[in-house]
């Protein structure tokens, strides 16, 4: 994001003046709620190392739980700021065609132009990382399912990395299948998405897991079930006063 900010910057011309100035706000509202997501999950498991959160969503040994039905509505946040922080469809502002010509990229062409393109994907490859380790159980084959099939060696290898992949491919096609179907936010209801709603939305969230995480409950299925309350509960109370809020 930052490259997108300094190109639009230095290339000299409005529109792309305007893309990087619309980047830069986009970037600093979306990473808050970002942010907030990953020290929601940090709190659940209680660890910053991929490989254990992998591990206890799998259970190890025993069935465990995916951080998505943990945190159902955190997972739709952190899949929304990941398509904000890559300014993808239909959080593009940062290169509107409609009235921005091309926005930060209008002054680039051949290598250059395919280097930020280059990077958003990178971006997207990394955010959907990420959110597979957090929600989707790393390299577990299904949720609820303790043991992976009985191969040993490289094979094990292979098979997880191979599982790993294939989500990140999935969430890719998530990430492009929306870009397809959804149209292009209005400046003013994204800067509102974020301030207004995920902002509140998360903080509220991360209060009310530092009361379920402070009870230190053993049973995973009874933590996962208050968790769950809290995410409807904070959905409930959005959908209740957001109507209420300035437009």
């Amino acid at each position: 994001v930052y490259g997108v900010v300094l190109g639009g910057f230095s290339s000299n011309n409005k529109y792309s003046f305007l893309g990087g100035v619309r980047a830069t706000a986009q970037m600093v509202s979306y990473e808050v709620p970002m942010g907030l997501c990953v020290l929601i999950m940090l709190l659940t498991f209680h660890t910053t190392d991929a490989s254990v959160m992998s591990g206890l969503q799998t259970g190890w040994g025993e069935a465990g739980i995916w951080g998505i039905f943990m945190h159902p509505m955190l997972a739709i946040i952190f899949f929304t700021c990941i398509l904000a922080e890559n300014n993808r469809a239909p959080f593009d502002l940062a290169e509107s065609e409609q009235d921005l010509v091309g926005g930060y990229h209008t002054e680039y062409a051949s290598m250059k132009w395919a280097w930020f393109f280059l990077a958003e994907y990178m971006h997207m490859i990394t955010g959907a990382a990420f959110f597979c380790v957090m929600f989707l159980g790393g390299w577990d084959l299904l949720p609820f399912v303790a043991e992976l099939p009985l191969v040993g060696g490289i094979g094990i290898v292979l098979l997880k990395a191979g599982i790993f992949a294939l989500k990140v491919l999935l969430l890719l096609f998530v990430m492009m299948w929306i870009r397809w179907t959804l149209p292009r936010f209005r400046f003013d209801q994204l800067m509102r998405l974020a301030w207004q709603g995920l902002i509140p939305i998360t903080l509220a969230i991360l209060v009310l897991s530092g009361v379920v995480v402070f009870l230190d409950l053993d049973q995973w299925w009874l933590t996962a079930v208050l968790f769950l309350l809290v995410n409807v509960g904070v959905a409930i109370g959005a959908a209740m006063i957001g109507p209420m809020l300035p437009k």
